[in-house]
């Protein structure tokens, strides 16, 4: 839950249970890379879901598997799909990505 002050800045009031895990493809990720993420994400309890273009993937995962088992599966996926996963400081200041894949991880609300 976030709270906005009088000045527009936001500030967190309460995390939610899970991780929200945003990955986006250019060109659109093949179907085997979306059903290898899938499968490493099972066992973390995680849910992995794309639209039928796999120009984007949105993993859930319970906050309880924690940063670094998340990280691990996403460093691992994306060595073998060619992802790059440190773009998000570019675009969180409004850069453009670089061409290429892109992962953020942040805390979801739900």
């Amino acid at each position: 839950m976030l709270k906005i002050d009088a000045d527009g800045l936001f500030q967190t009031e309460r995390r939610g249970p899970n991780l929200c895990v945003q990955t986006f493809g250019e060109p659109p990720f093949a179907a085997e890379s979306l059903e290898s993420l899938i499968s490493a994400f099972v066992p973390l309890g995680g849910r992995v879901e794309a639209p039928a273009g796999r120009r984007f993937i949105v993993v859930t995962v319970p906050v309880a598997a924690g940063f670094p088992a998340v990280e691990a599966v996403m460093e691992t996926w994306a060595a073998g799909v060619g992802v790059l996963l440190d773009a998000h400081d570019e675009v969180a200041r409004g850069e453009t990505a670089p061409r290429g894949s892109v992962a953020v991880v942040s805390q979801s609300p739900w």
